[in-house]
């Protein structure tokens, strides 16, 4: 009898434990046929690449779907069709939670998803504001001056909020996965400056590969960063050094079409020298040296000579974006070493960026603006 009791307790013990681990997910996929495969997946880190590793599976009925299991403790995972695109993030803990991929991977009835959810779309709301600053769409939502600002002021602050916002969710969250997760999906979005404190902040059991990559490249972020502004400090020196009125800086760099090409010989044989910095990833970098191109046959191929020194990575890229262009033109790309040199030498920050050099060698103008060359022009011509 006694033997029989014992079994009964165990027995009941056991359910028990079972119920009070049990999490049922509760989807809803309206826009998926009958028969589709849900994945439940784990988000991995190789030392190859990132990879999701499904653990579990279900398939839609009528819209609907369901995982049914156990967790020792709350892990964040991520639900999928064969489209990856389709999935989101959830919390799996014990409780049933509701999840709906056709509204975008919008989950709750827990409360570690509810603050999931929360976040997330507190993201989602500063990757907008920020797209609004795009200048493409800032032209359309911002015709004036002062409305460009206002936006721009808007993009800023709401970044401030969402500094704060992080931070708060991720002391809240920092001893579950939801604060490992808030913390590793703001990198690239929040400041890295007050990430990198948080991650110091993160327990040891939840310093996985994900923490590490994440940590590594907000940390790169931060390097960039430092990087940029002692180049902005020091351009604005050589800015001095070379702004209109004073002799340009000789160089030599290697050209696509073969060989080394010295600055000077060029100068001395045109009347005027168009100085270009671009980079073939930008649009309107490459834009503007066809328009440039342009100009020397208005005022003459002779008379104005143009050298391009391409900022890209890859001799390549740049060779496939100049390979239209008119043959006379020095194109100049040497990503090894050089060409960022002469960019910092004559302080440029931003491109496209152009100088104006006469047959002396005295810079004439210093410009990211096609207006300011052309009125130059032809007031020289």
């Amino acid at each position: 009898m006694k033997r029989i009791v014992y079994l009964s307790v165990l027995f009941l013990a056991v359910v028990s434990c079972g119920e009070k681990n049990g999490y049922t997910v509760k989807g809803v996929y309206d826009s998926a046929p009958d028969n589709t495969v849900v994945y439940m997946s784990r988000y991995m880190v190789s030392e190859i690449n990132d990879m999701l590793v499904p653990f579990d599976s279900a398939v839609v009925r009528n819209g609907r779907f369901a995982f049914k299991g156990t967790c020792e403790k709350a892990e964040v995972c991520f639900v999928s069709s064969s489209k990856v695109v389709d999935g989101g993030y959830v919390v799996i803990e014990p409780g049933v939670i509701d999840f709906d991929m056709t509204a975008r991977g919008v989950r709750g009835g827990t409360e570690l998803n509810g603050r999931m959810n929360r976040f997330l779309n507190e993201k989602e709301r500063l990757i907008a504001l920020r797209g609004m600053c795009e200048p493409a769409i800032l032209d359309v939502i911002a015709p004036t001056e002062e409305m460009r600002d206002s936006v721009v002021l808007m993009a800023s602050l709401a970044g401030k909020v969402f500094d704060l916002y992080v931070s708060n969710s991720f002391h809240d969250n920092a001893g579950n996965g939801v604060g490992h997760f808030i913390l590793t999906q703001s990198v690239g979005f929040a400041s890295p400056y007050m990430l990198s404190g948080l991650f110091e902040k993160v327990p040891m059991s939840l310093r996985d590969k994900i923490y590490e990559l994440k940590k590594k490249y907000n940390n790169n972020i931060i390097e960039r960063e430092k990087n940029t502004q002692q180049y902005i400090v020091e351009a604005a020196g050589a800015a001095v050094e070379t702004a209109v009125g004073k002799k340009y800086i000789d160089f030599e760099l290697n050209s696509l079409s073969g060989g080394k090409v010295l600055f000077s010989n060029v100068v001395t044989s045109c009347d005027y020298t168009l100085l270009l910095f671009w980079g073939a990833w930008d649009d309107d970098a490459s834009a503007f040296m066809r328009s440039v191109e342009a100009l020397r046959g208005v005022f003459g191929s002779n008379e104005l000579g143009l050298v391009t020194i391409s900022l890209d990575a890859s001799v390549d890229n740049c060779a496939d974006a100049v390979s239209v262009t008119d043959g006379s033109v020095v194109h100049l790309c040497n990503p090894a070493g050089g060409s960022a040199e002469v960019a910092s030498g004559y302080g440029v920050t931003g491109l496209p960026y152009a100088l104006l050099v006469n047959r002396k060698g005295t810079i004439l103008i210093r410009t990211n603006s096609m207006k300011d060359i052309e009125s130059k022009l032809q007031e020289l011509f």
